[in-house]
């Protein structure tokens, strides 16, 4: 039987002048050829038929004002070579809703929410095609058929360049999708796609978005230049990534939400300006064989997020490989290289096992974190390569050290099995500030300073262990803590086997020295073999590696003065620790301290890595700040203010009492009635003097009224023995800071902006109160309210407005520069 062929034609002898005419007349299976030419027509097709443009002498335009181009309502209709535009803003170019609609070639052009759409009982099926929609999505898919896109190019779009939703299924294979404003593709509801071979390039919101409870398989997708994040996945159903890359992101690449396990193979992330992988609350991702390289952070588990996985690989992390913030982490063959600290975790309910580590960079826990590490290999250019503090705990089997410190802080605890601390540029294993170590069958050896050093009010068991060729002592005890030395060989060591610094428990059993004739052990008293490296070791050992609080002091905007004071009184104390140690007098020095100077200037920061860098010396136990001013030690009855000001400053016990304003506590009272804040002051002096050992206290305010300060009290002067003037802010350090406030909350500065800023912060009065940063926070905020107006006022061309901040969005000082 012969197809029947109608032909339509605006001008051709014979032929239809209307498409609408043609399919009135034709019956199921016939194909209509089509001249070209443009027709302005809505159609309904109802029947099984082809529309196909004629030949390549020309293009086939079928556009609708009003409704859609074309409802297809019918078993098989197969478009070719159309081009399909509308500009109804309600309705879609392609309306499909019963039956299968076959696209070969065709390029579709709406302005509605969608420009083709797949519903009810339809189904699309395009190829080679291409979609534009300047307001709304390219296509959206909720109907359950077969619905398939491939080798189609879907572009410049309001919205999202695909939609599968509702109970919809689609395949995209070997598409492109530039530049949508929303989503490169969005599955959600109880939907499902499966994307092959897909490019994905300068989405402004996620590119890959899987929500609810969709479900997603995508393999061998590219993504890039997303403007704020790759691929965002919070769907409770089955989703895994398959060799995919997330390239250049403006935010964070993949970000795994509340509900959502995704399984990650094979895929790279690259170059993002944030984190590479996060894993919000309640997500549980795993990751298989995947590679980050080149973002700040690249992995990042956030408080109930749990994170599992093998042959991670994480290159060129500027803060840290991996961060796990009160979260879990389940990881078997971590490799990373140089860059930022390898793996940190911080917070009590923050648990990390990993097994079988290649790291170049050190290991931080804090905050009472805990991890389990086996078969770890850290091989350093110095510094410390595993740093516990402040209550952490980590168990660590088989595994070895080299080139690094090891360091257990504030009231952390390592266990070590089976392991080795090789070839630090300080001590092996340094325990300070109520740290505790426990180790069996460890080797500890070529250390420049001492093999194990247990500073004051730490405790220690080695059972079993190698302890030799380190520059210092084997094993120095330095605290009045248990510290027990059984079955072990200590040999060959600069220093002594084992020195014993103060009368403590020191337990000394079947230890082999071979030979070394200084004996077990030396006394509190320092006898023996004094250790020539010892000094030189020690100084070594003290050096931060650029991951604590020193770096981050270094790390601060401005104050260079500052830190080079701050810094020479943390070397001070370094000294007069290394001279107690080795039983020579103490300097006379007190580690109380003025800072003066304007406000906003850092003070308060400056106080708190002061406390933590004395914990992490063992000079503080805790390292803690308690900050207060004057209404927290001043009551208004006597006898309470001393009460109040004793309270205060027993919380501050072992840690730093910062006392903001502290020229309020004195002359207040102007000679009327009694002065509480010189109670204050005279309580203070004298808890400083019983408890000179065990606090730091700093005082703050204004230059000259600090001055005023010192002078009120005779012994003010001698507890106080040294002021740090912190001055006002350059103008470019205070640009410096509004862009870290602006890097922080993802805002981007123009150059017109940065511009601006400059001539603000040049133009605006620097007196005795100018408040500084504090100053560059309101510019920040004032900007933001400034932006949000304009762009209220005049809606963004883009997402990216969003973030954008420009030079109209800076105020202006009065009469400066920029108004004349």
């Amino acid at each position: 039987m012969t197809r029947p062929v109608l032909l339509v034609s605006p001008d051709r002898p014979g032929a239809y002048r209307a498409i609408a005419d043609a399919l009135a007349d034709a019956t199921d299976g016939a194909l209509i050829t089509v001249a070209p030419g443009r027709y302005e027509e809505s159609l309904y097709i109802n029947r099984a038929v082809t529309l196909a443009a004629e030949g390549a002498g020309g293009t086939v335009e079928i556009a609708a004002a009003s409704g859609s181009t074309l409802v297809l309502d019918a078993e098989a209709v197969r478009l070719t070579g159309l081009q399909l535009s509308g500009t109804d803003r309600e309705a879609p170019v392609l309306d499909v809703r019963r039956g299968q609609a076959a696209l070969d070639g065709c390029r579709i052009s709406g302005e509605a929410w969608a420009a083709v759409l797949a519903w009810q009982d339809g189904v699309v099926a395009l190829r080679d095609c291409q979609v534009t929609n300047a307001q709304g999505a390219g296509i959206v898919v909720t109907s359950g058929g077969a619905n398939a896109v491939e080798g189609t190019h879907i572009q410049e779009v309001g919205s999202s360049a695909v939609v599968v939703a509702e109970h919809g299924r689609l395949t995209l294979r070997d598409c492109r999708l530039d530049r949508a404003r929303g989503n490169g593709v969005c599955v959600n509801g109880q939907a499902t796609a499966v994307v092959e071979a897909t490019r994905i390039s300068g989405s402004g919101k996620p590119a890959l978005a899987v929500e609810q409870n969709a479900r997603a398989t995508l393999t061998g997708v590219e993504v890039s230049g997303s403007a704020v994040l790759d691929a965002y996945l919070t769907s409770a159903a089955e989703v895994v990534l398959n060799r995919c890359s997330f390239t250049g992101s403006g935010g964070q690449a993949i970000r795994v939400g509340e509900g959502s396990a995704p399984v990650l193979r094979e895929c790279l992330v690259a170059g993002a300006r944030r984190e590479g992988i996060h894993v919000s609350a309640g997500a549980r991702p795993r990751l298989e064989d995947c590679r980050i390289t080149g973002t700040p952070t690249g992995l990042l588990v956030e408080a109930g997020g749990h994170a599992e996985g093998a042959g991670l690989t994480v290159e060129g992390a500027g803060t840290a490989a991996v961060h796990v913030a009160d979260g879990a982490l389940v990881l078997d063959r971590l490799t990373a290289d140089a860059g930022g600290t390898a793996l940190r975790g911080v917070g009590a309910k923050a648990q990390l096992t990993v097994r079988d580590a290649e790291l170049v960079t050190g290991i931080e826990l804090s905050e009472g974190a805990s991890a389990t590490l086996s078969a770890l290999r850290l091989r350093s250019g110095g510094g410390t390569g595993l740093a516990l503090a402040s209550g952490a705990r980590a168990e660590v089997t088989g595994s070895a050290f080299t080139g690094c410190s090891t360091l257990v802080g504030a009231e952390a605890e390592l266990n070590a099995q089976d392991s080795e601390f090789t070839g630090a540029d300080g001590d092996g294993i340094r325990i300070s500030a109520g740290g505790a170590l426990i180790a069996v069958g460890c080797r500890v050896n070529g250390a420049r300073g001492h093999g194990v050093n247990v500073q004051a009010s730490s405790r220690a068991e080695l059972t079993n262990c190698t302890v030799f060729d380190n520059g210092g002592d084997g094993v120095r005890c330095n605290t009045d803590e248990p510290v027990r030395v059984h079955d072990c060989e200590v040999r060959d060591n600069g220093g002594v086997p084992v020195r014993r610094l103060k009368t403590g428990q020191v337990s000394v059993e079947r230890v082999d020295t071979g030979g070394d004739p200084g004996g077990r052990t030396t006394g509190a008293s320092g006898t023996g073999d004094s250790g020539a490296p010892d000094g030189e070791a020690a100084t070594r050992a003290a050096a931060h590696t650029g991951t604590g609080p020193l770096a981050e002091l270094e790390g601060l905007v401005g104050l260079e003065s500052v830190k080079l004071e701050v810094t020479g009184l943390i070397n001070l104390n370094k000294m007069a620790q290394r001279r107690q140690e080795m039983g020579l007098p103490m300097p006379p020095m007190s580690r109380h301290l003025v800072f003066a100077g304007p406000p906003g200037t850092g003070k308060t920061t400056v106080a708190r890595l002061y406390g933590a860098v004395l914990a992490e010396l063992g000079i503080l136990s805790q390292g803690h700040i308690v900050e207060v001013a004057r209404a927290d030690l001043v009551a208004q009855i006597i006898g309470g203010t001393a009460i109040k000001t004793t309270e205060v400053f027993n919380k501050a016990l072992g840690g730093v009492l910062f006392i903001d304003e502290a020229y309020t506590l004195t002359n207040q009272s102007r000679g009327n009635g009694p002065d509480f804040g010189q109670e204050a002051v005279d309580t203070l002096m004298k808890l400083m003097e019983d408890h000179r050992d065990e606090v730091v206290v700093i005082v703050a305010g204004y230059s000259a009224q600090m001055e005023q300060f010192l002078a009120s009290n005779p012994g003010m002067a001698s507890r106080f023995a040294r002021t740090v003037e912190f001055p006002n802010y350059s103008a470019e350090e205070l640009v410096t800071i509004v862009r870290g406030l602006c890097a922080k909350h993802y805002y981007e500065l123009s150059g017109s902006a940065l511009e601006a800023l400059d001539r603000y912060f040049q133009d605006v009065p620097k007196g005795a109160t100018f408040g500084n940063g504090r100053v560059a926070r309101q510019v920040f905020e004032e900007m933001i309210s400034r932006q949000a107006s304009r762009l209220a006022a005049q809606s963004p061309g883009d997402d990216t407005e969003l973030s954008r901040l420009d030079g109209a969005d800076v105020i202006t000082v009065p009469g400066g520069a920029a108004e004349a």
